[in-house]
């Protein structure tokens, strides 16, 4: 069965999330309209600095799932974070993501017409680390499953005794079923 998300876009310009069939996730773009307002056309981040990230995105989809937005392996080589990232069913606000560079280097968030100038000077990205977040998107967000738990509390020595090798879910079911008997 599929599963249908409705979304929103706070404007028509922003990308739609794309999948192909090698990924886990979609694509996730900036909101450059959004980036443009509040940034110009380029946010440069220090070491340990942090800034909030518009999608421009809002969503519904059903309680038995959540999205987790993640950084994508060319974010995390550039060693830019992310520092939150799940979305519930009952989100329904813009989704953002706050990033932090974890680099010794100045990280360059930019559009197309920034980045393409300052690719080209050598000295510049010797020192820094551009990103084009106009074409290439920084996060993927993968959907889950939201399974039904039953927690049952069993005792402290029942937990350190119970061997790491046995937590298949049959082996759980006789380990309570031996505490069981045992009250």
């Amino acid at each position: 069965m599929d599963l249908k998300i409705l979304f929103s876009r706070s404007n028509q310009n922003i990308k739609i999330p794309v999948k192909n069939e090698f990924k886990p996730g979609y694509d996730l773009y900036i909101d450059m309209e959004w980036f443009k307002k509040s940034h110009s056309s380029m946010a440069i981040l220090k070491h340990g600095q942090s800034i909030r990230l518009s999608t421009g995105i809002k969503s519904i989809f059903p309680k038995e799932y959540y999205i987790q937005i993640e950084e994508k392996y060319s974010t995390g080589l550039i060693a830019l974070k992310k520092s939150a990232g799940i979305i519930d069913s009952q989100y329904r606000d813009i989704w953002e993501v706050l990033v932090v560079n974890t680099s010794n280097k100045r990280i360059i968030l930019c559009d197309n017409i920034i980045f393409n100038k300052l690719k080209e000077d050598e000295n510049y990205t010797k020192h820094n680390v551009l990103y084009n977040i106009e074409n290439d998107s920084l996060f993927q967000f993968i959907i889950h499953r939201v399974p039904n738990v039953n927690f049952e509390e069993i005792s402290e020595k029942d937990i350190s005794n119970y061997k790491l090798e046995q937590t298949s879910a049959s082996r759980i079911k006789k380990l309570l079923n031996r505490i069981k008997g045992k009250l």
